[in-house]
């Protein structure tokens, strides 16, 4: 009984400062809500303050762990990566995506390890791009010295 008691004495102090200095509580839990609403990621440069941003205006809120705010999370990612979350998501845990047996940790995980996966698409698709262009620099005019021709439709015989 003693515990409980005191517990409620600092959680009333809390409150009590917090009221003091900054106001009525219940005013930012209603801004927090509308923030969180209109709160995007305009480019995965920006994850890392969008995750911080909407992990603590989501703490405010006693329905913060509900299944929509965490659907509401990966809606707010870039529209294209949010659909490879998605589908990482579906893979990992089924279809439909259990949002409300989610936690905000495992979404965090699959979305690093989704723009993992795209980063490293971009630097192979920028490998391939470099060896096809050193490829034809090495190679040169070699074909044409020696006797094979390039195959080329009407239209790039033009241009050239």
């Amino acid at each position: 009984m003693k515990n409980e008691n005191e517990e409620d004495a600092v959680a009333t102090l809390i409150y009590t400062i917090i009221q003091h200095f900054v106001g009525d509580p219940n005013i930012f839990k209603d801004r927090a809500a509308s923030q969180l609403a209109n709160l995007y990621c305009p480019t995965m440069s920006d994850y890392r303050w969008y995750k911080d941003v909407f992990m603590s205006k989501i703490t405010l809120r006693e329905d913060g762990f509900q299944g929509f705010w965490k659907e509401r999370f990966i809606a707010g990612l870039p529209k294209l990566f949010s659909e490879k979350v998605k589908s990482k998501l579906e893979t990992h845990f089924g279809r439909p995506i259990p949002y409300p047996s989610l936690t905000y940790g495992q979404i965090h995980s699959i979305v690093i390890e989704t723009g993992i996966q795209v980063c490293n698409d971009f630097k192979l698709q920028n490998k391939l791009r470099k060896e096809s262009t050193t490829n034809r620099k090495e190679i040169g005019n070699f074909c044409q010295q020696y006797g094979v021709e390039s195959i080329r439709a009407p239209s790039a015989q033009h241009k050239k």
